[in-house]
This record gives C-alpha cells, sequence and structure tokens, in this order.
C-alpha cells in the first residue's frame, strides 16, 4: 500500500495517497473484527463482513483498504458487496 503511494501508475496513485490517512483509523476492535472476516474462506462470509461494515458508517472508513482486495474477489456478489461499502465510505469520509 505505502509503496503505490510513490507509484507514477496514474490510476494507482490517486487512490493510494486518499487512503493513507485512513490506515491509522482501524481501532476499532468489533471494526477490526470484521476486516478478519474478509479473508475468510467462505465468500458468504466474506460478503456479510462487508455489508456489516457498510452498516457501521464513519467508524468503518478505516477498512477501506481490506475492502479494496475484494473487489478482485472470484465471487460476483463479494466483489458487488465490496464495491457498495466502499462508495458508501468514502462518502462518509468526504
Amino acid at each position: 500500500m505505502i509503496l503505490s503511494v510513490w507509484s507514477t501508475d496514474l490510476v494507482v496513485r490517486p487512490d493510494s495517497v486518499e487512503l493513507v490517512p485512513l490506515m491509522s483509523l482501524r481501532t476499532d476492535p468489533l471494526i477490526e473484527k470484521l476486516i478478519e472476516k474478509l479473508a475468510d474462506g467462505d465468500p458468504r462470509t466474506r460478503r456479510n463482513a462487508a455489508g456489516a461494515l457498510r452498516l457501521h458508517g464513519s467508524r468503518a472508513v478505516g477498512a477501506i483498504p481490506a475492502l479494496s482486495s475484494l473487489l478482485e474477489d472470484s465471487d460476483p456478489a463479494v466483489r458487488a458487496e465490496a464495491e457498495r461499502t466502499i462508495d458508501r465510505l468514502r462518502l462518509m469520509a468526504a
């Protein structure tokens, strides 16, 4: 993540720079547990964790970097929920 801040790739760099300040927001134990669940082997668990993070609003803004990895998930429902959650959390962070 930090290395991508220095990237010259015009697609990678803007998102990375925007998210670096959010990395320090990951302190809530519930949010941390949900972030852990984003890497679960069961796609339903990953999808539900992403949805739960969306419902936590501004408390979960620090989860955006972890959610971004789900945009490449093999399950379309997981990808859709991750995108929906990221969109919502970015609105909260603005």
